[in-house]
């Protein structure tokens, strides 16, 4: 799924698509997403519209599944902090539920049993934060979930990002494991 925007002020950057893909579990569709939201790259107020845009054709995606009765599930790289998300007038983060789109309640790992998983999943000038995402609808339970640390990482935990002009390292972000449970 592919925005084209042609209402906004500013020209609308090269953005990933959206991937959707349905797969049979039990005989019920499992919907997953894959998502890789526009970067803060030139300014994240300047860019946080393309992923307003991009939060919202998912969520209206989502919705559509819902109401069919799927299990849906959303991951990737969001480039939008946890706290970056609206949590609605009866959600907390306590309760691990947001809302995307201002219609859509999903929950999230990242408040995994009502704590704030620690440390985050991205490094950036100095500071952890959590951009990489899974959202899953109503019907699926997070049994699991870590930002995993390995051969990819320093001393630190810290990500080892890849460098093009050494061909070392890997990525700038952790990744993500997540293990999940059908109602």
């Amino acid at each position: 799924h592919n925005l084209d925007v042609r209402t906004e002020q500013e020209k609308q950057p090269e953005m990933r698509p959206l991937i959707r893909l349905t797969v049979l579990a039990n005989g019920t569709p499992l919907v997953l997403f894959v998502n890789h939201w526009k970067s803060k790259s030139g300014g994240a107020e300047k860019t946080e519209v393309w992923r307003n845009w991009q939060e919202s054709l998912l969520s209206s995606l989502m919705k559509k599944d819902f109401d069919g009765g799927a299990y849906v599930l959303a991951a990737g790289d969001f480039n939008r902090d946890i706290s970056e998300f609206s949590f609605g007038a009866d959600c907390d983060e306590n309760s691990g539920i947001i809302m995307l789109g201002s219609e859509v309640p999903v929950y999230s790992p990242w408040f995994f049993g009502g704590v704030l998983a620690e440390p985050g999943s991205y490094y950036y000038d100095g500071s952890w934060e959590r951009i990489d995402h899974f959202f899953a609808s109503q019907n699926i339970a997070f049994l699991e979930f870590r930002a995993a640390t390995g051969i990819w990482c320093d001393d630190f935990g810290i990500p080892a990002r890849y460098k093009i002009y050494t061909g070392q390292g890997y990525s700038d972000h952790l990744p993500l494991f997540c293990r999940i449970c059908f109602d």
